[in-house]
């Protein structure tokens, strides 16, 4: 999917101010920084390294996917170096 064409026309949900601060600020940031400007963005960037992270970790399979995401938002430890990059 088109996260740039996702993020310009969606609104946000309570599922997004349920998330972590961190995560919620970056999908803000992203958010932002795709209505402002047409060049790819810093925030955008990181919100495609965790989309490919979790997808890495699920191999793919979406049965897998939630579980990826739930690990990887209840450990710091492994996000935050990916969104300090």
């Amino acid at each position: 999917p088109d996260m740039r064409a996702y993020l310009a026309q969606t609104p946000f949900t309570e599922d997004v101010y349920s998330l972590p601060h961190h995560l919620q600020r970056l999908i803000c940031e992203a958010k932002e920084e795709v209505l402002v400007s047409e060049q790819t963005s810093m925030a955008l960037n990181k919100l495609r390294k965790v989309r490919n992270y979790i997808d890495m970790q699920s191999e793919g399979d979406i049965a897998n996917l939630i579980g990826a995401l739930i690990q990887l938002v209840s450990d710091e430890d492994n996000l935050n170096p990916m969104l300090d990059q």
